[in-house]
């Protein structure tokens, strides 16, 4: 398993769209869909380098050995044993959600293109509640919302009537 300082792949090709950023993955157990990630950014000259938030949306796993387009029989193909060419491409599509202003504490996409071939990090829950400012529930507060979203069945059925009603159906 990957640790966060260990990098789970390198940006590659246009940089320029924060919704569509691609990744070439070290390995096909690097990275899972829908985890957050970081990717080292820097908006200005001379500012030091801030982490840019995203989350994959996307991951495609394809192998020129078991391509569609080698037709029938793919069942007989054998790689000499040893061998260290598996002809296997990972890529994950990265939606970037943002990077924290230093100045004024707001997230912004950035607006200068990523680095090609800057690292991209998995995230931990402590990045994500620093980034994003989350406070950990407090027993007393979770009781609170508790009570208040309580169903009353009695409630519920005297509203079921005048919504048939209302409905025609």
């Amino acid at each position: 398993m990957s640790t966060v300082s260990d990098h789970l792949g390198k940006l590659i090709g246009n940089t320029g769209s924060p919704t569509k950023l691609r990744v070439a993955l070290r390995g096909s157990f690097s990275a899972r869909r829908g985890e957050f990630v970081r990717v080292p950014h820097t908006e200005r000259e001379g500012q030091p380098a801030t982490d840019c938030l995203g989350r994959i949306v996307s991951i495609s796993r394809s192998n020129v050995l078991y391509s569609d387009a080698l037709g029938e029989g793919i069942a007989e193909v054998n790689v000499l044993p040893g061998s260290l060419i598996s002809g296997e491409t990972l890529y994950a599509t990265v939606e970037l959600i943002g990077f924290k202003d230093p100045a004024t504490n707001e997230i912004r996409l950035p607006r200068r293109p990523l680095d090609p071939g800057a690292k991209v990090y998995g995230v931990d829950y402590a990045f994500l509640r620093d980034f994003y400012q989350l406070e950990p529930i407090r027993p007393s507060t979770a009781s609170r919302c508790r009570r208040f979203s309580r169903v009353r069945p009695r409630q519920v059925a005297r509203k079921s009537p005048s919504v048939t009603a209302a409905t025609g159906g």
